[in-house]
């Protein structure tokens, strides 16, 4: 998985991801009406489960059985669908989690609205993309192994810090 992606499943997993809810929280913000649907306040939840829009995401893809839970805490619903789902689902479930995220961003902050049905469509697309360079990393990695037997090759990294005492400043360097 791209470290975006990654970065994502981390932020829901911790219910660190900027919904509208947590800013209400803390008071910043008065209303915290979920963007797509406008029906209940948009918690982590609501976004990628109860939505809608969000339902019909993974019915397209075929992913509904994400939703057939009572679980209400989004560490715990993530852990269930990884234990339920073979690799490729918790790939595409990944994927999704993602693309929904963007998609909402695009819909708060450019006004962009976009069809359940398109961003299935985009998932589908980008897992696809994702499984085709896992591919080619693995050809590459076998190509590279058989390069590494006839040469081998010696990395050396170099790293050094330094602080400037005249300027306040530390610095730090590094060379491969």
């Amino acid at each position: 998985m791209p470290s975006k992606i990654k970065v994502t499943m981390w932020k829901i997993s911790w219910n660190y991801i900027p919904t509208l809810a947590n800013p209400k929280l803390k008071r910043v913000v008065v209303e915290a009406w979920c963007p797509r649907c406008r029906q209940t306040e948009e918690d982590s939840i609501h976004i990628f489960r109860q939505c809608p829009t969000t339902e019909e995401v993974w019915r397209y893809l075929s992913l509904d059985w994400v939703l057939n839970t009572s679980i209400q805490n989004a560490w715990k619903w993530l852990n269930w669908v990884f234990n339920q789902g073979i690799n490729e689902q918790c790939c595409l479930f990944c994927c999704g989690l993602w693309l929904i995220w963007s998609n909402r961003n695009q819909l708060l902050y450019e006004n962009k609205i976009t069809s359940s049905r398109d961003i299935s469509r985009q998932i589908t697309s980008y897992n696809l993309k994702l499984q085709g360079l896992e591919e080619k990393l693995r050809i590459c990695e076998e190509g590279r192994l058989h390069n590494q037997d006839e040469q081998r090759m010696r990395v050396t990294i170099h790293f050094d810090v330094t602080f400037d005492q005249n300027f306040f400043r530390s610095a730090s360097g590094l060379v491969v």
